[in-house]
């Protein structure tokens, strides 16, 4: 789109209705920081993870996410979830899952996924 979404909120409307997922982004020290809000699904998935890897690629940082916000979050959202984990960690960098809501724990676990992520979440 040409437009640089960091260092601010993007709103990312989805192709039916009117939900929407807000990406924040923030660059300090060492660490890419995102925090998202709202719901993360096939709509607007990978809308964000292209954005993440252009940020990443142009200043290889550690990467934290915060899903603190997250209401919803269907399988393409966990699978961007663990692509950006394998590809921070592929560059020697640490990857971090923040804040992550009641339901959202639940539901990795349901899945083992809490288990792969161990060593990733805050």
């Amino acid at each position: 789109t040409g437009r640089d979404y960091i260092y601010g909120a993007v709103p990312l409307s989805r192709r039916r209705g009117e939900l929407s997922v807000n990406v924040t982004f923030s660059h300090e020290d060492d660490w890419f920081r995102i925090k998202l809000a709202g719901e993360i699904d096939l709509y607007n998935v990978y809308t964000i993870k292209d954005q993440v890897k252009e940020k990443l690629k142009e200043s290889p940082s550690n990467l934290s996410v915060d899903v603190s916000e997250i209401n919803y979050l269907d399988s393409s959202g966990i699978g961007m979830l663990v692509e950006l984990k394998r590809m921070v960690e592929e560059t020697g960098k640490i990857y971090r899952l923040r804040n992550i809501p009641p339901n959202i724990l639940q539901l990795f676990k349901a899945i083992n996924l809490d288990k792969i992520l161990k060593d990733n979440i805050e």
